[in-house]
């Protein structure tokens, strides 16, 4: 009895969480996707199915072992997709309520908000999105959103997009 917890202890050193859930997610690759972008603790940028855009932090994923379906952000920022163009409007930018700490990393989510909103705190604002109404989802940089925003090229006839020499009048 007195070697139980030492024991116990050694081998989840040997056999770490990390491993198991990797290979139980080993099929899916949002899950193993989410997974990764938590461990980095870089945001993601998710588009669901009603075009509502959410870019944030990962706070907990999947959870193989209750079957659980749904992913908890942290969001940096929201707003929608365009029904025409699908380009992204962003509308509420969260971080102006967290402060700039929070755009590094979702490690103070459970520190009170700068007033007037100190009754709050960030993780008061964490966000559960279903994954049946995931539509896209991908790693999101602040920095290369910004240079892609700088130029925005003319948008291509459907034949130059293929390759093939536009029709000319």
């Amino acid at each position: 009895m007195l070697t139980g917890w030492p024991l116990a202890w050694l081998l989840n050193l040997g056999f770490r969480k990390d491993y198991w859930l990797r290979r139980a997610i080993n099929e899916d690759e949002l899950e193993g996707f989410l997974l990764d972008a938590a461990d980095r603790e870089f945001p993601i940028a998710v588009t669901m199915d009603d075009r509502k855009v959410y870019v944030g932090y990962i706070v907990e994923g999947f959870d193989p072992a209750i079957g659980r379906k749904c992913i908890l952000l942290l969001p940096l920022m929201s707003g929608y997709r365009h029904q025409e163009t699908h380009k992204v409007e962003f509308t509420t930018f969260y971080t102006e309520l967290y402060g700039a700490e929070y755009s590094a990393g979702p490690t103070n989510q459970d520190k009170a908000l700068p007033a007037p909103l100190d009754h709050l705190r960030a993780e008061d604002f964490i966000t559960v999105l279903p994954a049946d109404r995931i539509a896209s989802c991908r790693l999101f940089d602040g920095r290369a959103y910004l240079e892609f925003q700088k130029s925005t090229p003319e948008p291509k006839e459907p034949a130059e997009i293929d390759g093939e020499e536009p029709a000319r009048d």
